[in-house]
């Protein structure tokens, strides 16, 4: 047996031994993907995209329906099949993604806009307009929240931005509380931090025990 030929036999078992342990690696890496996370994230950007780009997922007109097209079903021309006046499903699908992600923001900014600001005014004030202003919340809190919303929409007006700013409204209490809870938290710890300087100080001019008061 030459030289080589040893060299060989004594690499083989460590060639494998590596292999193995990529393997495993390999396999490790791919049982520990987040697949629910990238998933998420494909959802969240392909909306996106038809939100912005509507027209590169598909090229029928939303608004004009085809002659003699009326209630298709399924199938590869149109996606999820046609409506009662011949309009494409899925392209009405695309096109509405603007309007549905336009009114989620506006509520959501509707009522953390407003919300944070009473809460921010109640906590950093307090006093009497923190009773005022808390009272109100509490009034918003104690009215059933799609009896508040359809009251907004009665009076606003039917439309994509009243109907955010309805649902926005039914958000001004929670963001309100919330605001003014960490507002107090944080008034109250800066307020607490010089006493306890203080009574540490105390403590060590002491020896750590408690002074003698005369």
């Amino acid at each position: 047996m030459t030289s080589v030929e040893t060299f060989e036999q004594g690499t083989r078992p460590a060639d494998k031994a590596m292999t193995q342990t990529t393997s495993r690696l390999s396999l490790g890496v791919i049982a520990r993907f987040p697949y629910g996370l990238a998933l998420a994230w494909l959802v969240i950007v392909t909306v996106l995209l038809w939100a912005i780009v509507p027209g590169l997922f598909t090229s029928y007109d939303p608004l004009v329906g085809v002659p003699g097209g009326q209630l298709k079903a399924p199938s590869a021309a149109h996606w999820l099949g046609t409506d009662s006046l011949g309009r494409d499903l899925f392209s009405r699908l695309i096109y509405g993604a603007v309007n549905s992600l336009s009114g989620a923001i506006a509520a959501v900014g509707v009522g953390l806009i407003v919300g944070t600001a009473i809460g921010l005014l109640a906590g950093s004030i307090r006093g009497r307009t923190d009773e005022i202003l808390m009272r109100l919340v509490d009034v918003l809190l104690s009215i059933p929240t799609l009896l508040l919303s359809l009251s907004i929409i009665i009076l606003l007006g039917f439309g994509t931005l009243h109907a955010a700013i309805a649902v926005g409204a039914t958000a001004i209490a929670g963001f309100a509380r919330l605001m003014r809870s960490e507002v107090v938290r944080v008034r109250n710890a800066e307020l607490s931090r010089p006493l306890s300087a203080a009574a540490a100080v105390s403590s060590k001019s002491c020896g750590g025990t408690s002074c003698p008061t005369r």
